[in-house]
């Protein structure tokens, strides 16, 4: 081997050794961009993770509060409240507000905000929407519900 073969063999080793370097440098800042945006979705995951066991919290206490709805704690009526609850115990069939109202003396509105109570409470539900004919309507009918029939046996009957 000639000088010029060992100069030509140290400028490719050279150049090589300059290229790999550059190479080296870019992955490394690649890696380092990598590492960071892996920082960032951990650092998500863990807020996520928080915010879902929040959610989780708040779902069991909503779930705790339904159930305690559904399991007989007590229940402040006021007497129209009770009243309206126990007609329909007692006619054993489905009423409409006017109906209600008529037979206790009570207000149309009256009697349909203590239907919408009892209906909050699963006590009555309507089990006939009202029906427009050639004739007239007919009224919405509610019913007591299982529950109502419970609430009227336990605390209401003598």
């Amino acid at each position: 081997m000639g000088l010029f073969d060992n100069l030509e063999k140290l400028i490719n080793e050279h150049g090589s050794s300059t290229i790999l370097k550059e190479r080296l440098l870019l992955a490394e800042d690649k890696y380092s961009t990598v590492v960071t945006k892996l920082t960032e979705a951990n650092s998500e995951i863990e807020r996520l993770r928080f915010e879902l066991e929040q959610i989780r919290k708040e779902c069991d206490s909503l779930r705790q509060a339904s159930a305690a709805r559904t399991a007989g704690r007590p229940i402040d009526f006021d007497a129209n409240t009770e009243k309206i609850l126990k007609l329909f115990f007692d006619a054993n069939k489905n009423q409409s507000v006017d109906s209600v109202a008529r037979l206790l003396g009570l207000q149309p509105g009256i009697v349909k905000y203590h239907f919408d109570i009892l209906q909050n409470e699963n006590f009555i539900d309507m089990y006939s929407i009202g029906v427009q004919t050639m004739r007239g309507s007919t009224p919405p009918e509610y019913g007591l519900t299982p529950a109502g029939r419970a609430y009227v046996v336990k605390k209401l009957s003598s």
